[in-house]
């Protein structure tokens, strides 16, 4: 399958999870291996992971996909390669992001890639999705795509589609997910993790550096476009 993005390098699992096995089971007992679709399962090599999505239905699609997985996951659970954050209302996702979605056309019909879940705030994992599917980067950002205005209307309208009522605080959310981002990328490179080493020497921890400072010369303007 192709995955043409920048995504978190393969990580050791530090007794984290594998899906099938400790991932959190939904009310009916699946966990999240189960769950892709039938006809998913059965087009799978023909179906595609996205470096980037710029259409209109990949954003509706998406966002509600995330939201049921986030209704579906909650709870305690041990095991995960990355720590818990509270408030833990939901199990996030990590790293929900197009290359990260199974794609068919326009819509999601899947979630792959769980390494990087935990338990956290639900705004924490929102944070990053919008980051990447509006996207929220900067226009130097080889992995970004259209005006300033035309991230803002992406943006708000992952958010419609998500059902996420409460907007105020969510630039600010992306802001701390890429400084944290930054600040473990550094600190596994710098515990000898060469996946995370070959990122920081492609110079990725300044890339998310140049979209931090975007974000904070236009926070305004994208939170003022929020409202739906």
């Amino acid at each position: 399958m192709e995955r043409p993005c920048r995504a978190t390098p393969a990580q050791p699992r530090r007794g984290g999870v594998s899906p099938g096995s400790s991932f959190p089971r939904d009310h009916r007992g699946r966990a999240p291996s189960a769950r892709i679709p039938s006809r998913a399962s059965r087009q799978l090599p023909a179906l595609r992971c996205r470096a980037q999505h710029s259409g209109v239905g990949d954003l509706g699609s998406s966002a509600a996909r995330i939201s049921r997985c986030h209704l579906r996951y909650r709870g305690a659970y041990d095991g995960w390669m990355l720590a818990d954050r509270v408030p833990a209302e939901v199990v996030c996702h990590g790293d929900f992001a197009p290359c990260n979605c199974v794609f068919d056309d326009e819509e999601a019909l899947a979630l792959i890639d769980f390494d990087a879940a935990h338990t956290g705030p639900r705004l924490a994992d929102i944070a990053y999705a919008v980051y990447r599917f509006a996207p929220l980067t900067a226009p130097a950002n080889h992995d970004g795509f259209g005006s300033r205005e035309q991230q803002a209307e992406r943006l708000r309208l992952f958010c419609d589609s998500y059902g996420l009522t409460d907007r105020t605080g969510l630039i600010a959310a992306v802001i701390d997910r890429l400084r944290d981002l930054v600040a473990f990328m550094r600190a596994e490179a710098a515990a000898g993790h060469s996946g995370f080493a070959a990122h920081i020497a492609a110079g990725h921890d300044e890339l998310y550096l140049r979209d931090l400072a975007y974000l904070g010369a236009n926070g305004d303007f994208f939170t003022a476009h929020l409202q739906p």
